[in-house]
């Protein structure tokens, strides 16, 4: 939907800025958005929302710091953003958890205005407090870590549900990706913890954390989920109580199941009974025992070079595939890639404007995805 008018009014919702009733907004999917051609320094809020999975009213609103003339575009997602491969255990150490209900995909299509950004939420049914230290977070893949980024110096409008809270960013100007979310900043653990990592074992997930220094620590609470969202506790490991030296913890986690990606994450409890969580970690036991593969595409939809940042921990062969509506392959090579990030730049210019799948295998891992060849 493309609405020409630049009026900041020339569309509008009844009912406001609530979340009830669950009606009276744009919905989307896929590459459609709702487009907004801009001419003035007025507030355009985008009454974007989704009947999926219960359905959402998550409006966003911009705010061009000129008059110039700019058109924006905007799709709210009702979904999990590491269903789309955007992994909500993958962020910087600022951020806490990332909202895992919805995300917004915000994105300037013509003109050069910073806007300010303002994305919406109901602090009852997301689960956001409108506390101090929210923020807003970006997922980039432009350049590495792979990961979800923080913006911080943002201003938080709280309000009571049904009423929107809002969070706001002022003169945004990086659209070089287009998704974004909140997340609270992190808390840190009252030990210093210098690491948490995971990897697979033949029949288990071996698990070591290393603090350089402990304050009144009474023990730590080991937590795993099998969708980065729900946790339950696996065991309890006695803290070293106040050090100021290196301590090393392992555990062994056995019971995997039939799943082969797990979540984990750390819980510090003082013995006055406070506590804070750790970081996630995303761990992937595929059938050679090797861990995570991490790949990611953009730009989408494409001209003539399509980036893949590929993030793994094993050497090995990436073959990439592209198959067109009719079924027939278009493309495809094989990659030697080495453990670690590193970007695989393809040349599509030559195949027609179309859709097409991609289909990208190493190992075990299989990612298929639709990409779009335009002029």
């Amino acid at each position: 939907m493309h609405v020409t008018n630049p009026s900041n009014t020339a569309i509008t919702r009844t009912g406001g800025l609530n979340s009830t009733p669950v009606q009276g907004f744009v919905s989307s999917t896929g590459i459609g958005r709702l487009r907004w051609n801009t001419n003035s320094t007025s507030t355009y809020i985008f009454p974007v929302g989704s009947s999926i999975n219960g359905g959402r009213f998550r409006p966003v609103a911009l705010r061009p710091s000129n008059a110039s003339a700019n058109t924006y575009a905007v799709r709210f997602v009702n979904n999990n953003p590491t269903v789309d491969g955007f992994d909500v255990a993958l962020k910087d150490a600022n951020l806490g958890a990332i909202n895992p209900l919805w995300y917004q995909k915000i994105n300037s299509i013509s003109g050069t205005t910073n806007p300010d950004i303002s994305l919406y939420f109901d602090n009852i049914q997301d689960g956001i407090a409108p506390l101090p230290n929210l923020l807003m977070a970006q997922w980039a893949y432009n350049a590495p870590p792979v990961q979800w980024r923080s913006i911080s110096g943002v201003a938080i409008a709280g309000a009571a549900s049904p009423a929107l809270s809002s969070v706001t960013k002022a003169a945004w100007i990086s659209f070089n990706t287009e998704n974004f979310d909140l997340a609270p900043q992190s808390i840190p653990l009252p030990v210093e913890l210098i690491s948490f990592t995971g990897k697979c074992d033949s029949k288990s997930i071996s698990l070591e954390w290393v603090t350089a220094s402990e304050l009144n620590n009474d023990f730590f609470v080991l937590e795993k989920s099998f969708d980065g969202i729900n946790f339950f506790e696996v065991t309890r490991v006695k803290g070293a109580g106040t050090v100021s030296t290196t301590t090393a913890y392992k555990f062994h986690d056995h019971d995997l199941k039939d799943e082969s990606r797990w979540y984990y994450r750390l819980k510090q409890v003082d013995f006055n009974g406070e506590s804070a969580e750790s970081k996630i970690i995303s761990i992937n036991c595929n059938e050679s025992g090797k861990n995570d593969v991490s790949i990611n595409l953009y730009p989408n939809p494409v001209h003539d070079a399509l980036n893949l940042v590929i993030n793994q921990d094993f050497s090995g062969k990436v073959v990439v595939t592209i198959v067109n509506v009719l079924g027939q392959t278009v493309f495809s090579r094989e990659y030697p890639v080495a453990a670690g990030i590193q970007q695989i730049e393809l040349d599509i210019n030559y195949l027609a404007p179309a859709m097409y799948h991609i289909v990208i295998e190493s190992g075990s891992y299989k990612k298929t995805e639709k990409i779009i060849r335009q002029d």
